[in-house]
């Protein structure tokens, strides 16, 4: 009898001190742990974008200008019409080179249809259609009344000068995250504080993940990116565009670049390069072209630098620009040059 009791006692005290650990496992080890997988089970947080800034020219108006924009789109179940008919819809207002009166709107509207044919034929939820598309485009898709359509608001860069200044400037893309971030030129140099910083709005949410308002949110506003103020003047840079491309046709040349310069303040008043890119359609460029060649690459001063010379000799006042050279017989050699 006594045997039985003692065996019992042991079994208890076992099973005691094991469920002593474990509960000094749970509540004490891995507390914190359960803790935050509990919180985050019932509250939500979500990060909320800042207005990118603009870029600007000398007297203020945009070289770049951010827009509101949509990304279009589909839920491929539950759509109306048949892929086919509903590609054919969307296409000619989705067209990248949408013109009228012409033989490429055809090709572009065709060679949209195609690309939007199997996106509407795959069996998801949720395909992406098309990235940045403006109010105009996403008003005459809402007019088509298609079913399964939807609309995410993004913004847009938007270049009222095209592909002018293109290498100055730079374009905005997307980072690892597909988060907006700027690459090369003034928009990747200046990316943090033309980015702005993001807003926060957390709260507690129920078991089918909806918020509740009754408890209260916490909300962080999103600060606005920083306009930025360039010295470029639109005038000059549109001259020296037009005969930097007049100097390469007429020459054969490859490429070429040109820079004005203030020589009083040292402003750069405009710096372009051929060839070039457009920003708004980057990644049909190759991106040898990204790059500011007056900036990263090297040349051979040769004559360039008699400018430089003769400059500084008429703002000494050592030379006027009748002045004759009494003792200059040509090239002088020295050494092995």
């Amino acid at each position: 009898m006594f045997a039985k009791i003692r065996l019992l006692s042991v079994f208890f005290i076992i099973l005691f001190l094991a469920l002593t650990a474990r509960l000094f496992w749970w509540q004490v080890i891995n507390g914190r742990t359960l803790a935050d997988q509990a919180r985050n089970q019932h509250t939500t947080s979500t990060l909320t974008s800042a207005p990118r800034g603009n870029i600007l020219a000398s007297d203020g108006t945009p070289w770049v200008a951010r827009m509101n924009a949509w990304d279009i789109w589909a839920n491929p179940r539950i759509l109306n019409y048949s892929p086919l008919e509903v590609a054919r819809k969307l296409s000619p207002l989705l067209a990248e080179d949408y013109l009228t009166g012409n033989d490429a709107v055809k090709e572009a509207v065709l060679a949209e249809e195609q690309r939007l044919l199997p996106l509407l034929k795959k069996d998801a939820s949720w395909v992406i259609l098309k990235q940045k598309v403006y109010d105009a485009a996403k008003k005459n898709i809402e007019a088509l009344d298609i079913e399964g359509i939807g609309y995410d608001a993004v913004e847009a860069s938007y270049y009222p000068e095209a592909s002018s200044a293109a290498q100055i400037l730079g374009f905005v893309g997307k980072d690892s995250d597909g988060l907006d971030i700027g690459y090369f030129g003034l928009e990747g140099y200046y990316n943090l504080p033309l980015s702005g910083k993001p807003g926060y709005l957390g709260g507690e949410r129920d078991a089918k993940g909806s918020p509740l308002l009754l408890n209260g949110s916490t909300q962080v506003s999103a600060v606005s990116g920083v306009d930025l103020l360039t010295s470029i003047d639109k005038r000059v840079q549109s001259i020296i565009e037009e005969e930097l491309e007049k100097g390469i046709e007429k020459y054969g040349a490859a490429g070429g670049s040109v820079t004005v310069m203030d020589p009083k303040t040292g402003k750069i008043l405009a710096m372009a390069n051929l060839p070039s890119f457009d920003p708004s359609a980057y990644s049909s460029y190759s991106n040898s072209l990204f790059k500011n060649p007056i900036i990263t690459d090297t040349f051979e001063p040769g004559s360039i630098l008699k400018v430089v010379v003769m400059a500084a000799g008429l703002d000494a006042g050592v030379v006027r620009p009748d002045t004759e050279c009494d003792i200059c017989s040509g090239p002088l050699k020295l050494d092995k040059y």
